[in-house]
């Protein structure tokens, strides 16, 4: 007599059920791949547009105390010389050229100081940036650091043309 021997094997019901619960599982790890994809461009946008803004305000720093300073509100344009050298920095509508790098800011409005009063043209000793939407509206202030000989010679020249 012929003796049949049953395979232990999964049923055609069972692989089923398997495979809809594999399927499942990996279209649930794409969804979450997607995702932290997505996030993680936000977050790189995000540093991208803080490096931006640090590159202009540590740039606006150095300049801005090391040099002579003077805007033309006509052309746009911030001058800073010294015996040595000159920087400009020219203010477009998407960006911010200073010499021949571009800087990719859209500023909003550009406030210039002299001793605290709000200057319109010439020289300036501060400078407040407010930047567009785009950069969460920061607004950066800039300013000149003075010693007191500049102000003793200011009293000084102040006296002398009184008399």
């Amino acid at each position: 007599m012929l003796s049949t021997k049953k395979i232990k094997a999964f049923t055609i019901a069972e692989l089923l059920v398997v495979l809809v619960l594999t399927s499942i599982v990996v279209s649930l790890a794409l969804v979450v791949l997607n995702l932290v994809q997505k996030q993680i461009s936000g977050i790189q946008i995000n540093l991208q547009k803080q490096n931006e803004i640090q590159v202009l305000e540590k740039a606006l720093w150095k300049d801005l105390n090391s040099n002579k300073l003077f805007y033309n509100p006509k052309k746009e344009i911030l001058i800073c010389t010294n015996p040595t050298d000159s920087i400009t920095y020219s203010f477009g509508e998407n960006f911010i050229l200073r010499n021949l790098d571009t800087i990719d800011i859209t500023v909003q409005n550009k406030y210039f100081y002299m001793d605290g009063e709000i200057v319109y043209n010439g020289a300036f000793d501060a400078l407040e940036i407010e930047l567009s939407q785009k950069f969460q509206n920061k607004s950066l202030f800039i300013f000149q650091k003075k010693d007191v000989a500049y102000y003793m010679n200011r009293i000084n020249n102040n006296t002398r043309k009184k008399y």
